[in-house]
This record gives C-alpha cells, sequence and structure tokens, in this order.
C-alpha cells in the first residue's frame, strides 16, 4: 500500500520527511448557526448558516534518522508546512480534488528515542473542489424547441460557473436563467460578440469589457443533479453557449 502524503500549498509531507499515518475528515462540514441582535427586536434572530467549515488531521511522525537531519534541523522542515494563509491542500487518498484550507493549531512534538509523533490540524472549507472542470456546448435558438435545455452535475454541493454565450443577431438584452436564478444584460451586443457571465467574480463581459452596470438580476450558480439553462433576449436568435464549472463535493 503506498504511503499516505498531503501537499499543504507548495510543501509536500514525504519530500520533507514526515510519514502520514492517517487522515481523518468528517462526512460533513459543522453546521452552525448564527445570531444576530437587532435593535427593533427583543432577544436575537437566529440565521441559518448552511455549511460552517470542515476540521481534517493528519497523524505523522518523523524518524531523525531517515532525514539525516537533527532534530532542529528537522522540525525546521516541518515548519515549512505552516504559511499561516488558506492555501490548496491535496491528500493522497483523494488526488482528484481539492480543499482550500490552512493549518489551524501549533504543532506539538511529542517525542521518542529518534521519533516524534503529532497531528497536523486543518481547518478547511467545506468543499471539495475537482482539479479539472466540467464543460458543456451547445447550439440553441430561442425560438425553437430547445430554447431549454438541461444538463446534470453529478456533484454534491453547487459551484459557481462561467457562461460564453455568442449571439448569431445584435441584441439590446440578454438574459440568462438557471433553474430559478435570472441575469439580465441590457447593453449592444453586436452579433458574434463573447459575452461572458462569471458567477465566481459576479462580473460580465462583452468582448473582454466589463458591463457590470448593465447588469440586473442574480447571478445562478450550478445546482447539484439536474440544471436548466434558458437563453432569451429582445428578439429571436440562434446561439452558442459554452458552460464550465468544477464539481464540488461535502
Amino acid at each position: 500500500m503506498a504511503e499516505l502524503w498531503a501537499q499543504i500549498g507548495n510543501a509536500r509531507t514525504d519530500e520533507l520527511g514526515i510519514h502520514v499515518l492517517k487522515v481523518n475528515r468528517p462526512v460533513l462540514a459543522e453546521v452552525t448557526d448564527f445570531r444576530e441582535g437587532l435593535p427593533f427586536l427583543p432577544g436575537s434572530v437566529l440565521f441559518n448558516t448552511p455549511f460552517g467549515m470542515k476540521e481534517i488531521t493528519l497523524e505523522c511522525y518523523v524518524r531523525y534518522k531517515d532525514s539525516g537531519l537533527t532534530e532542529v534541523q528537522q522540525e525546521r522542515e516541518i515548519a515549512k508546512l505552516y504559511s499561516g494563509e488558506e492555501v490548496r491542500i491535496v491528500l493522497s487518498d483523494e488526488e482528484d480534488v481539492y480543499y482550500i484550507g490552512k493549518i489551524s493549531e501549533g504543532i506539538m512534538l511529542e517525542r521518542h528515542t529518534n521519533v516524534a509523533k503529532f497531528t497536523l490540524t486543518l481547518l478547511c472549507q467545506p468543499f471539495a473542489t475537482e482539479h479539472t472542470s466540467a464543460r458543456i456546448e451547445k447550439k440553441g435558438q430561442t425560438s425553437g424547441a430547445d430554447h431549454a435545455f438541461q444538463f446534470v452535475n453529478t456533484g454534491t454541493a453547487y459551484s459557481e460557473c462561467t457562461v460564453r454565450i455568442t449571439p448569431g443577431t445584435d441584441l439590446n438584452e440578454l438574459a440568462l436563467k438557471v433553474n430559478e436564478s435570472e441575469l439580465h444584460l441590457k447593453t449592444v451586443i453586436p452579433a458574434g460578440s463573447e459575452v461572458i457571465f462569471n458567477t465566481e467574480s459576479f462580473s460580465v463581459q462583452v468582448n473582454d469589457k466589463e458591463h457590470a452596470l448593465d447588469l440586473y438580476g442574480e447571478f445562478p450558480l450550478v445546482e447539484p443533479g439536474e440544471n436548466q439553462v434558458i437563453i432569451s433576449g429582445n428578439t429571436q436568435f440562434n446561439y452558442d453557449i459554452k458552460i464550465e464549472y468544477s464539481r464540488r463535493y461535502l
């Protein structure tokens, strides 16, 4: 059986002489509630928080003789794992996804003769995200039977997405609806232009020019399971559409 490892930012445990014995990860992220007092109401109001953070622990050890380093030198190698900032984290038992997180606690070494044991505690955002993006490409017509189309997201959590639409007709308005969320762009859009809706950065571009002030509505997200997409405008038109997103898992 291959030895476990973790990559935390640019540092990888096995390259630092650190052996990972076990990875402990919760099946689901912690679910928490948030209360806030409002001046016009007695008591406080309960706000539901869908997902909290996910704590992952790694049970590790180092052998000083294996590395050829002194105890102090080896402990300095261990310290290279710590950045203080959120970074990408990849675990060898699920290399197809990454987490965003950081080491949340100090590293306390339990020293024995030539060996030191310790636990790495990683506080991560609740989702594991695939390294590669899923892509849907389609040609459609707003007046045809396929003006609405569906696709399936096999992830278990919502995902931000990038949607590229190229209309075949001059438009003054373009609308993108994914499930129940609908976003409208009201501006001159020449035929053949590339309109890019980015739901992660909350931005829209027409031929690389920002149009944030010409928007109204809600930026859509790709939901787990089946998603329905509807494209419309101020007139009927043909279009090419590309949707890219990274599947995410709780």
